[in-house]
């Protein structure tokens, strides 16, 4: 179904849909950017859509809807019929008919008459709990339907929303006016997200999957000296492998080829830091020893992976008060420093921030190279790769 719509979506579009493409597969984080990359990335405007453009989307997108799979409740309780111990006991019942109790005797009807009784009863409690099952995904399917807010939330009173905040569809305003662009619909809604994962709970995972052909022999947790895990393991097969994740300089420090791939990973780390996101590097080996103490072969460097770690929703607003009461407020970080500006753009405190090097003497741009530790610390907005003593 995604490539067709995947396909439907470049032919008719064009250009626009390879953009639109990435919204399709959910690769940006639409709720939590800025309205204007929000815009971009939709190829939409703040006048909204032509009803061309509404229709090639409806085409590629689908309706505000879930899809509802409609099935014979006759069929499916039949189905709970068909199953190993169902056989057992239908076997039971034609043996007590279909064979004489001896001595002239006819079947044993009494028999026969339990085991298909129990058969109904078990089939019927069976019939029911899958039903009601099914019950919570159509009432999941429901709430797609507008509802007030204070409906979803608990919040009683009303809610002030600003340029840039999120709203429920079908919410109710008190008071003022709003335009809004739509981000999501059908199933890429959070209710339609939860429905699928209500509707599909029977269903094994990828991850379960990938963990049901290996044993786990080891697990080194997280600790602040070596700033990663790792994983120690037996494949199908019989052969060890080991995986460790954890801070990008740790791994890299691990890998092989690091002098080969360092350059392309901090170009990888500071574009998903600029856009403030967290990475975490990945790397694998083979332990041909096949002993959990064993050193293992040389490591693997398999990729990044970014971790999106927004401030509390309230974070902006607090610090709004604190300027506004003549409070300076600085940011102390240990994150990167691109990560430290994005967040500080986003929470309205200023980008002017340098990394915790520059308090030492260290790395000092030409603008503050001449300036003392206090007038430093004054003239800042922040300062980013902080870690505790």
């Amino acid at each position: 179904m995604l490539k067709i719509k995947e396909s439907l979506l470049k032919e008719k579009m064009g250009e626009k849909g390879e953009v639109l493409e990435a919204v399709l597969k959910e690769t940006v984080d639409l709720e939590n950017i800025p309205i204007e990359e929000v815009l971009e990335n939709l190829r939409c405007s703040r006048e909204g859509l032509t009803t061309q453009a509404a229709e090639e989307r409806l085409a590629i997108f689908g309706h505000n809807k879930l899809e509802e799979k409609k099935e014979s409740k006759v069929l499916k309780f039949l189905g709970f019929m068909w199953n190993p111990l169902s056989w057992v006991m239908e076997a039971a019942a034609i043996m007590a008919i279909a064979l004489a109790n001896g001595g002239g005797k006819p079947p044993d009807w009494q028999d026969f008459v339990g085991i298909i009784t129990l058969l109904v009863i078990n089939s019927t409690i069976s019939f029911i709990e899958e039903n009601n099952a099914g019950n919570a995904a159509a009432a999941l399917m429901a709430s797609l339907a507008p509802k007030a807010k204070s409906a979803l939330t608990g919040e009683s009173l009303p809610v002030t929303k600003g340029p840039g905040d999120g709203i429920y569809s079908g919410s109710t305003c008190k008071q003022g006016e709003i335009e809004a662009v739509v981000i999501a619909t059908g199933v890429h809604t959070f209710f339609g997200k939860a429905a699928h994962l209500v509707d599909t709970t029977n269903q094994v995972g990828h991850f379960q999957k990938a963990r049901a052909g290996i044993q786990e022999v080891h697990f080194l947790p997280f600790n602040p000296t070596e700033k990663r895990t790792a994983l120690t393991y037996i494949d199908n097969e019989g052969k060890m492998h080991r995986v460790s994740k954890g801070a990008p300089e740790q791994i890299l420090n691990l890998s092989h080829n690091k002098s080969d791939i360092e350059r392309r990973v901090h170009a990888v780390i500071d574009k998903f830091a600029e856009r403030g996101l967290r990475s975490l590097a990945v790397a694998y080996q083979e332990v041909p020893e096949g002993r959990k103490e064993s050193a293992g072969g040389p490591w693997q460097f398999i990729g990044l992976m970014p971790l999106f770690d927004p401030p509390r929703h309230d974070s902006a607003e607090t610090i709004r008060r604190a300027l506004n009461l003549g409070v300076n407020v600085k940011m102390i970080t240990g994150d990167q420093l691109a990560i430290g500006k994005e967040t500080g753009r986003r929470l309205g405190m200023g980008t002017n921030m340098y990394p915790s090097s520059a308090l030492l003497g260290q790395n000092k741009d030409e603008s503050i190279v001449a300036l003392p530790i206090d007038e430093l610390i004054e003239k800042a907005d922040g300062f980013a790769g902080v870690f505790p003593a």
